[in-house]
């Protein structure tokens, strides 16, 4: 079992976000439609663990139609970014 897939958090501000690694963080949005999954990689504040994820957005995970897939491609565009 991935990291990602293994721990949800929920934000101060109601928000779901599902790590990726110690410093990355998927942030959830609702979809336009009932069956689409939308999110953002977020790389959090140096300490930043619990609350708001108070962070920067480093990009937008392209649409996927489960929480599992935009987990998978989340952690895919991440390696692809850190590999530049």
């Amino acid at each position: 079992m991935s990291y990602a897939r293994a721990i949800y958090l929920y934000g101060g501000d109601g928000m779901e976000y599902i790590p990726l690694d110690q410093h990355h963080v998927l942030k959830v949005v609702a979809g336009t439609q009932e069956d689409v999954w939308q999110g953002e990689v977020i790389l959090l504040a140096s300490g930043q663990r619990e609350g708001t994820m108070l962070g920067t957005k480093l990009f937008q995970v392209p649409e996927q139609t489960n929480r599992e897939l935009l987990c998978g491609m989340a952690q895919q565009a991440l390696q692809a970014y850190r590999e530049g």
